[in-house]
């Protein structure tokens, strides 16, 4: 029963650990969508075609949220939510397109009644609706008031600090009809402010206009400098963002200009003068997306005969990149750009030498932003060709030319310490302390540390080489080598005796020629290794070498209790065959256990904590092959 139940235990906790990876993003997120109803109806009704930042979703009678990414499908009575710097814009059938501002929350529903009307919900934030050859039903969670759209129209809703709504109509014809009132027609260039108590109607006047109706910037450094660009005379400026309350700013009769420092995030400006509104401006201030470049590496190496591509991180909104080359890393000399719709490009530039490239990305709103990184890389008419890169080895004790003598008194000894072990563990089954012995070493046992330890790379010399460059990284991208060094043999020691390094971290490694007159060579490919993997081989190739044992300090030992009557249990894990064996050496060599070479003192008492003095009355090996010193134990529990 105890087993049952710990095994459902496990099971439930390894589900809840799987579901909290995928929603942290750090396992796959389809993985875990398969398997949960996106929708009580089967046909979509829309897909995101855009998503920034984190967006979630909820499938209808779901209460799981999930993160959106684009092209993910769209039901009836899905629920979508934007948060802080995030927005989302959605395809719906019948050609119409919502786009969402941040903190924003709707519901997206099929009106079956009246052939399959779209309508949209809205508990709060902004929505921008435009839609096609039928109509579009807007209301709010609290049935507050309800906007029909007609067809091609475009709109925009957005909730106030005050829970005050803002209607305009940009294109087209709307009504809107609140909870106490008659429906009110909304015409083209016509804005409505409706509030608990009242109605609020204002013309979009055509004397103040936006240079332009929309527009997106994107920066690193928050906030960023943003150039607002205007027509006409307006004596304020209204900016909404968020759900924080509105600022207004100040203008001079003759202004036209005026630059904001801005946060991340999505605005509605308006200009107003007396009784008149412009149509709002909206801004949208973006995070700069990651660019990551992933051919060639940095500092590679090229003929002019060879084929090379260049590729970068995919940005969703790209509508083209532009890769730009130049010799100066400012980019300030001349540039050499060459344009492509997706994110690779074969083929390099007409320039020479020394070259930096970066791309430059351009959006589906006409914004332009750079890569992160500007990465170097050399085109060279004649190249020595790269290296041939060996195996590495760690703390090379037997010349390579020379076999290792054998060792048989080392295995006749090895095999009698398994025997001993096998045994000792047959009578008296392992048992661990009630409190593990405490490490007091001043490192992790999962970190390699030592005394000295030196790694060889080595590889096989180039022709007309008198020199060699070797790289060693801890990521495969070589963006910041952890080692760059020239040397002038066709190896490299590398002393690893003064890093903290776990053992089964990997290392990527390459290597370039270098020879007379500044000529170089071509990197090797690369190659990777870890400590694990060389430990293990200077292991396997070591004989007749004594361990080094690294004395640690342990506490002093306590007064123990001991039981009157000691209970000793089976092994929790069978390791003996069920069939019965009458020969006892038949039975060491039946079974596939891996007996330890060695075992410490501490190892020794923490297994013996506990059992009576009686039962302890054995002989533990201590050390193996010509120092071999037996620990008597009969007397310990007495003194």
């Amino acid at each position: 029963m105890d087993r049952i139940l710990l095994g459902l235990s496990s099971l439930i906790l390894s589900l809840l650990i799987f579901v909290l990876l995928g929603e942290l993003e750090i396992i796959p997120y389809k993985i875990i969508e398969f398997s949960v109803p996106l929708s009580v109806n089967s046909k979509p009704i829309g897909y995101f075609s855009e998503v920034s930042n984190k967006v979630q979703k909820q499938p209808a009678n779901n209460l799981l949220w999930f993160t959106a990414r684009k092209s993910d499908l769209i039901y009836s009575q899905d629920t979508v939510l934007t948060q802080d710097f995030s927005h989302a814009k959605l395809n719906l059938d019948n050609n119409t397109s919502i786009q969402l501002g941040e903190n924003t929350l709707v519901v997206i529903n099929i009106i079956q009644q009246e052939k399959d009307k779209l309508e949209v919900e809205l508990s709060q934030g902004q929505i921008m609706a435009r839609n096609g050859n039928s109509p579009l039903q807007m209301t709010h969670k609290q049935k507050k008031w309800r906007l029909n759209i007609q067809k091609n129209s475009e709109v925009s809703v957005q909730k106030q600090t005050d829970d005050s709504f803002e209607f305009e109509i940009s294109k087209g014809s709307a009504s809107i009809q609140s909870k106490d009132s008659k429906p009110i027609q909304l015409n083209n260039d016509q804005k409505v402010v409706l509030h608990e108590d009242h109605i609020q109607t204002y013309k979009i006047s055509q004397n103040l206009q936006w240079v332009t109706e929309s527009k997106t910037e994107y920066g690193d450094l928050f906030p960023i400098p943003t150039q607002l660009e205007w027509k006409g005379s307006a004596k304020n400026i209204e900016i909404y963002h968020d759900q924080n309350p509105k600022k207004i700013y100040p203008l001079q009769s003759d202004q036209n200009s005026l630059v904001l420092p801005l946060q991340a995030g999505v605005y509605k400006l308006t200009l107003v003068s007396d009784n008149e509104q412009s149509k709002s401006l909206n801004l949208t201030i973006r995070k700069v997306p990651e660019v990551n470049y992933y051919a060639p590496l940095p500092r590679e190496r090229f003929t002019h005969q060879q084929k090379t591509i260049f590729s970068w991180t995919s940005i969703p909104q790209a509508k083209k990149y532009v890769i730009q080359f130049s010799q100066s890393p400012d980019f300030l000399s001349e540039v050499e750009e060459i344009s492509s719709p997706l994110s690779y490009h074969e083929g390099l530039p007409q320039m020479k030498g020394r070259i930096y490239w970066r791309v430059k990305v351009i959006t589906n709103e006409n914004a332009e932003f750079f890569g992160q990184e500007k990465r170097l890389f050399f085109t060279l008419d004649n190249a020595l060709s790269p290296p041939q890169l060996n195996t590495p080895k760690i703390n090379p004790r037997i010349p390579a030319n020379e076999k290792p003598k054998e060792n048989k008194e080392g295995k006749k000894n090895k095999l009698n310490d398994n025997a001993w072990n096998f045994i000792f563990d047959l009578i008296l089954p392992k048992m661990f302390a009630e409190e593990p012995l405490q490490d007091h070493s001043e490192k992790s046992e999962k970190q390699f540390t030592s005394d000295k330890k030196i790694i060889i790379l080595n590889w096989l010399p180039v022709a007309a080489a008198t020199h060699y460059y070797i790289e060693i990284s801890q990521e495969e991208s070589f963006k910041a080598p952890i080692v760059s060094q020239k040397v002038q043999t066709s190896f490299y020691e590398w002393d690893i005796s003064t890093l903290s390094i776990e053992k089964n971290t990997p290392f990527f490694w390459r290597v370039a020629a270098g020879g007379d007159n500044d000529m170089m060579g071509l990197f090797s490919e690369v190659s990777s290794f870890n400590l694990n993997s060389l430990l293990k081989n200077e292991h396997k190739n070591q004989n007749n070498v004594k361990l080094k044992v690294v004395k640690v300090a342990t506490p002093k030992p306590q007064p123990m209790d001991l039981p009157e009557t000691p209970k000793i249990e089976k092994p929790t894990q069978e390791v003996f065959p069920s069939k019965g064996i009458k020969n006892i050496t038949a039975l060491f060599f039946s079974t596939d256990t891996q007996f330890q070479e060695q075992q410490t003192q501490n190892d020794f008492f923490s297994r013996l904590k506990g059992f009576s003095k009686s039962s302890i009355n054995l002989e533990s090996q201590w050390e193996m092959e010509s120092k071999s010193i037996f620990l008597f134990y009969a007397d310990y529990t007495s003194s």
